[in-house]
Protein backbone atom coordinates (compact mmCIF):
# COMPACT_ATOMS: atom_id res chain seq x y z
CA UNK A 1 0.00 0.00 0.00
CA UNK A 2 3.21 2.13 0.86
CA UNK A 3 4.06 1.93 -2.61
CA UNK A 4 0.75 2.94 -4.15
CA UNK A 5 1.02 6.16 -2.10
CA UNK A 6 3.87 6.79 -3.48
CA UNK A 7 3.15 6.29 -7.02
CA UNK A 8 -0.25 8.58 -6.72
CA UNK A 9 1.55 11.54 -5.01
CA UNK A 10 4.38 11.10 -7.53
CA UNK A 11 1.72 11.47 -10.13
CA UNK A 12 -0.07 14.36 -8.86
CA UNK A 13 3.14 16.24 -8.40
CA UNK A 14 3.80 15.44 -12.30
CA UNK A 15 0.16 16.81 -12.99
CA UNK A 16 0.62 20.16 -10.83
CA UNK A 17 3.75 20.69 -12.91
CA UNK A 18 2.33 20.47 -16.30
CA UNK A 19 0.87 24.24 -16.41
CA UNK A 20 4.57 25.57 -16.16
CA UNK A 21 5.74 23.67 -19.08
CA UNK A 22 6.66 26.10 -22.01
CA UNK A 23 3.91 25.27 -24.41
CA UNK A 24 2.89 28.04 -26.28
CA UNK A 25 -1.35 28.62 -27.34
CA UNK A 26 -2.11 29.84 -30.49
CA UNK A 27 -2.73 33.31 -30.60
CA UNK A 28 -6.75 34.60 -31.22
CA UNK A 29 -8.21 37.19 -33.53
CA UNK A 30 -6.37 39.59 -35.58
CA UNK A 31 -2.94 40.59 -35.58
CA UNK A 32 -1.50 42.89 -38.18
CA UNK A 33 1.81 44.88 -38.74
CA UNK A 34 5.05 44.87 -40.83
CA UNK A 35 7.11 42.13 -42.49
CA UNK A 36 10.72 42.53 -44.19
CA UNK A 37 13.76 41.10 -45.98
CA UNK A 38 16.18 42.89 -47.02
CA UNK A 39 14.86 45.97 -48.35
CA UNK A 40 11.19 45.29 -48.80
CA UNK A 41 8.32 46.11 -46.35
CA UNK A 42 5.09 44.63 -47.04
CA UNK A 43 2.02 45.29 -44.62
CA UNK A 44 0.77 42.18 -43.23
CA UNK A 45 -2.88 41.05 -41.52
CA UNK A 46 -3.04 37.53 -39.67
CA UNK A 47 -6.41 36.16 -38.62
CA UNK A 48 -6.60 32.88 -36.45
CA UNK A 49 -8.53 30.25 -36.15
CA UNK A 50 -8.58 27.06 -33.97
CA UNK A 51 -5.69 24.62 -36.27
CA UNK A 52 -5.50 27.51 -39.09
CA UNK A 53 -4.33 31.01 -39.60
CA UNK A 54 -5.24 33.06 -43.01
CA UNK A 55 -2.74 35.41 -44.16
CA UNK A 56 -3.34 38.36 -46.16
CA UNK A 57 -0.49 40.22 -47.80
CA UNK A 58 -1.16 43.69 -48.94
CA UNK A 59 0.30 45.36 -52.41
CA UNK A 60 2.82 44.81 -53.49
CA UNK A 61 2.41 41.20 -53.08
CA UNK A 62 -1.57 41.31 -52.60
CA UNK A 63 -2.34 37.66 -52.04
CA UNK A 64 -4.30 36.17 -49.48
CA UNK A 65 -2.60 32.17 -48.00
CA UNK A 66 -3.98 29.97 -45.38
CA UNK A 67 -0.97 27.96 -43.17
CA UNK A 68 -2.16 24.92 -41.19
CA UNK A 69 -0.99 24.47 -37.70
CA UNK A 70 1.62 21.57 -37.54
CA UNK A 71 3.37 21.55 -33.70
CA UNK A 72 4.42 23.27 -31.48
CA UNK A 73 8.42 23.20 -30.72
CA UNK A 74 8.40 25.11 -26.83
CA UNK A 75 6.78 28.89 -26.97
CA UNK A 76 7.14 28.77 -31.12
CA UNK A 77 4.22 27.63 -32.99
CA UNK A 78 4.66 26.17 -36.65
CA UNK A 79 2.29 26.60 -39.20
CA UNK A 80 2.81 25.16 -42.95
CA UNK A 81 1.36 27.24 -45.86
CA UNK A 82 -1.54 25.30 -48.00
CA UNK A 83 -2.21 26.22 -51.66
CA UNK A 84 -3.09 30.13 -52.15
CA UNK A 85 -6.57 31.77 -52.19
CA UNK A 86 -6.07 33.63 -55.37
CA UNK A 87 -2.56 32.60 -56.54
CA UNK A 88 -0.03 35.21 -57.30
CA UNK A 89 3.46 34.24 -57.43
CA UNK A 90 4.75 34.78 -54.06
CA UNK A 91 1.91 33.17 -52.22
CA UNK A 92 2.12 30.40 -54.72
CA UNK A 93 5.69 30.15 -54.19
CA UNK A 94 5.34 29.79 -50.14
CA UNK A 95 3.76 26.42 -50.94
CA UNK A 96 4.62 24.08 -47.95
CA UNK A 97 7.23 26.50 -46.14
CA UNK A 98 7.20 26.83 -42.90
CA UNK A 99 5.56 29.88 -40.76
CA UNK A 100 7.09 29.87 -37.13
CA UNK A 101 5.37 32.00 -34.93
CA UNK A 102 6.67 32.98 -31.22
CA UNK A 103 4.26 35.24 -28.73
CA UNK A 104 5.48 37.49 -26.19
CA UNK A 105 4.70 37.51 -22.96
CA UNK A 106 1.97 39.47 -21.82
CA UNK A 107 1.57 42.95 -21.17
CA UNK A 108 3.41 43.03 -24.50
CA UNK A 109 0.86 41.01 -26.86
CA UNK A 110 3.41 41.26 -29.71
CA UNK A 111 3.69 38.19 -31.84
CA UNK A 112 7.79 37.49 -33.88
CA UNK A 113 7.21 35.37 -37.11
CA UNK A 114 9.78 34.07 -39.50
CA UNK A 115 9.28 32.34 -43.15
CA UNK A 116 10.70 31.63 -46.20
CA UNK A 117 9.68 33.07 -49.07
CA UNK A 118 10.03 31.76 -52.65
CA UNK A 119 13.82 33.62 -52.71
CA UNK A 120 14.70 34.97 -49.23
CA UNK A 121 13.49 34.98 -45.59
CA UNK A 122 10.65 37.32 -44.29
CA UNK A 123 10.73 38.10 -40.86
CA UNK A 124 8.32 40.89 -38.88
CA UNK A 125 6.39 41.87 -35.53
CA UNK A 126 2.83 42.07 -35.57
CA UNK A 127 0.86 43.40 -32.84
CA UNK A 128 -3.40 42.24 -32.17
CA UNK A 129 -6.06 44.76 -34.19
CA UNK A 130 -8.41 45.77 -30.69
CA UNK A 131 -12.03 47.31 -31.41
CA UNK A 132 -12.40 50.93 -31.67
Amino acid sequence: MHLNTMKCLSLAALIAALPTLAVAAEPQGVWQGLIQQANSDVALRLTFAPQLVRLHFNEPLSCDVPARFLKADGDTLIYRFAPSVNGGRFCDGVLNHDLRIKVAAEPKRELDLVFDGPRSTWHGRLAPVTSP
